[in-house]
């Protein structure tokens, strides 16, 4: 539907969408393990390849097309790093309003999931087509080395680690 008044030019107009009393709207909540929100939490209905993700107050909100809703029962399911995965079995029925919370409870070692790539996207490892290097936890923790930036040095290839000067807690970046 298109609105606008009478005379006015086309551009000027603007276009605005009509809810079908059919489509099915999933709501709710992703908090963690102490009742505090959890922001950009990817929420899907994988079955309908249909995403959401969670605001600043941790809500969501998912609404499936009446064209798609005839009944069946779809995952759904909600991720988000540091934390266990979270699913729910939904019923799509044509114009029903679920509302569903989740908590997460958190999972540190679950960090290991995503592969920040350099043009910012994320992709499974297998997926990448370039040489990949990683360091784990246990590497890091034989170093007994406080500073981060610190135990990384020389267990990557082609990463810098420039110390500002050779005093004691002089900063230290890498490149």
């Amino acid at each position: 539907m298109i609105t606008g008044s009478p005379g006015c030019s086309p551009s000027t107009r603007r276009r605005t969408w009509r809810r079908s009393s059919e489509e099915v709207t999933i709501t709710g909540r992703v908090t963690g393990t102490v009742g505090e929100p959890l922001r950009d939490a990817n929420v899907s209905l994988f079955e309908l390849d249909l995403r959401a993700w969670t605001g600043h107050d941790g809500a969501y909100r998912l609404i499936v097309p009446a064209a798609r809703a005839r009944g069946q029962q779809a995952r759904l399911t909600v991720r988000t790093i540091g934390y266990r995965a979270g699913s729910f079995t939904v019923t799509l029925s044509p114009g029903a309003s679920v509302e569903h919370n989740f908590q997460l409870a958190s999972d540190p070692l679950r960090l290991d999931e995503v592969v920040v790539t350099g043009a910012g996207t994320e992709q499974l490892r297998e997926k990448l087509g370039t040489a990949m290097s990683s360091v784990d936890a246990t590497t890091l923790q034989r170093t007994n080395e406080t500073n981060l930036v610190q135990a990384l040095a020389g267990k990557l290839p082609n990463v810098l680690t420039n110390q500002a000067s050779g005093d004691a807690g002089a900063s230290t970046s890498q490149t």
